[in-house]
């Protein structure tokens, strides 16, 4: 069970939420399911990110909101396939969405096109610009990964994540 976070959409324990297949109100109280709640949480933090050209030159795709996030708020999931990393080791550096849980399972999100957590990029790559910086962070749960904000995040800022310095070592080995 994952701890519910409140965050700027005001979604939590006993928050008001109104439910667009029943158009009616409920408060979340400690008897809904934690899955059921967990989803409707993600949906419409989903709805409040949106994808577009990255502001990092030859990033391709980025991350924005179309909220502003205080530091700590919970952005989205890394969602992907779960995969041992044995069988997807042979990839690391040639797919980009790749992010590994632990030492016996990777999450592979190349497969899941509307995954939004897998459009974050990271400030510090080789298409640096100045005045872009990390925003945010994955912190692994479990065998779930989550995109949570480092500070402020103005809306429609895009979100930076930090991939590691393995990652673009890798990359310049492989590319160099």
């Amino acid at each position: 069970m994952l701890p519910i976070v409140t965050i700027s959409i005001g979604i939590g324990i006993n928050s008001k939420w109104k439910c667009k297949e029943t158009n009616t109100h409920c408060i979340f109280s400690s008897i809904v399911p934690d899955s059921y709640r967990e989803k409707l949480i993600m949906a419409s933090v989903n709805k409040s990110l949106y994808v577009r050209k990255s502001k990092i030159p030859g990033a391709g795709l980025g991350l924005f909101t179309r909220i502003p996030f205080a530091k700590g708020d919970r952005i989205v999931e890394y969602k992907g396939r779960r995969e041992p990393w044995k069988k997807v080791k042979a990839e690391d550096g040639y797919n980009g969405y790749l992010l590994r849980l632990n030492r016996t399972t990777a999450i592979n999100a190349l497969p899941y096109k509307k995954a939004l957590g897998r459009f974050a990029n990271d400030a510090k790559g080789s298409g640096r610009k100045t005045g872009l910086r990390n925003n945010a962070e994955y912190l692994i749960y479990g065998n779930r990964c989550f995109i949570e904000a480092t500070r402020s995040i103005n809306r429609g800022e895009e979100i930076l994540v930090d991939y590691g310095q393995a990652f673009w070592d890798l990359q310049k080995k492989l590319r160099g």
